[in-house]
């Protein structure tokens, strides 16, 4: 019986065999990057839902509970009572700025961010939006006490640990979006007192792009006086943006009509990192607090996203004023 000799493959069943490898690892370098694209798309879209809870959960925390006084203050009348021309008008407990840059302290200016923002900064300044003012008293651990119960935060997160030492000594916070040095938007915050806000800002959540706000009012014209004679009760009639909450030539107009604030309405736009989108197809316009209440007045409420290859979020909400001021 001859043995057969082994001749080995041709040249034409090696190159077969090479295509049908280099097939295989293709199609497995695909699925791959397919598999990896998915779970980074699917971990962008969980970090942009635990950053828009934890937006939520924070401004509504800190707003709900603007406006609260010690017991031992709640009951002592006001100035404002009695017709004296030098009386002093007390902090409002809810104030804003719309379209404003990130002030130096609890005062901005309205409009400020359109001219304020350079070419170089790039829409990431220029859309950025409000800034949100809160102040709150923290209640002594009891009557006459230095410290308090701990039970009230400034934006963030931190307790308000001494008491109040007058009616006016209130904690501040100031909420707003700014721009990192690593370029990416984030909500900051400035806390501190009546007495002065802390030196630096801390950014809150990363990727917050847009921070808008409009304030519930009862009884009040936009930039007029309010009505002493108007009824109210207690329930947001109209949203109203910050400068329109303004008299013009007219301190005392315009402390009265942030004081007749009942709620506010959020809108934030949140986004992940870059390439985190299936595709880098430009995105829709965006609302941030919502289509109806989009306005050619107020350029915030549209956002136009870059085409950057990002997945976005847009959060709106409205929070009720527990502790808004009595009116006559």
């Amino acid at each position: 019986m001859r043995r057969r000799i082994e001749r080995g493959l041709t040249l034409v069943e090696l190159m077969i065999s090479l295509v049908l490898a280099l097939v295989v690892i293709l199609a497995a370098a695909t699925a791959l990057r397919v598999a990896r694209r998915g779970f980074a798309t699917v971990d962008a879209m969980g970090q942009l839902q635990d950053n828009a809870r934890f937006a939520v959960e924070l401004i509504q925390r800190v707003a709900s509970q603007s406006g609260y006084l010690d017991d031992g203050y709640a009951v002592q009348t006001r100035p404002r009572d009695f017709p004296l021309a030098d009386a002093p008008q007390t902090p409002g407990a809810v104030q804003g700025y719309d379209d404003a840059l990130a002030p130096d302290g609890a005062v901005g200016v309205n409009g400020s961010r359109g001219a304020g923002c350079t070419t170089a900064a790039g829409p990431a300044c220029r859309q950025a939006g409000d800034v949100l003012v809160l102040r709150t008293q923290a209640a002594a651990r009891s009557p006459g006490a230095l410290e308090s119960d701990h039970a009230s935060i400034d934006c963030m997160g931190d307790t308000l640990k001494t008491a109040p030492a007058h009616r006016d000594d209130l904690g501040v916070s100031v909420l707003y979006v700014d721009v990192g040095s690593d370029g990416e938007p984030s909500l900051m915050c400035r806390a501190g007192s009546t007495a002065g806000l802390a030196s630096r800002p801390q950014p809150m959540i990363q990727g917050v792009e847009s921070f808008q706000v409009l304030y519930g009012v009862d009884g009040v014209t936009p930039n007029a006086p309010a009505d002493a004679a108007a009824v109210v009760d207690g329930v947001a009639e109209r949203y109203l943006r910050a400068d329109q909450m303004v008299v013009a030539g007219d301190t005392a107009a315009t402390h009265e009509n942030w004081r007749r604030v009942r709620s506010l309405r959020i809108g934030l736009v949140l986004r992940g990192p870059p390439d985190d989108a299936r595709d880098r197809a430009p995105a829709p316009v965006l609302h941030p607090l919502g289509a109806g209440m989009s306005s050619a007045a107020d350029p915030g409420s549209r956002f136009v996203p870059e085409t950057d290859g990002r997945l976005r979020q847009t959060v709106a909400f409205t929070i009720q004023l527990r502790n808004a001021p009595a009116l006559p």
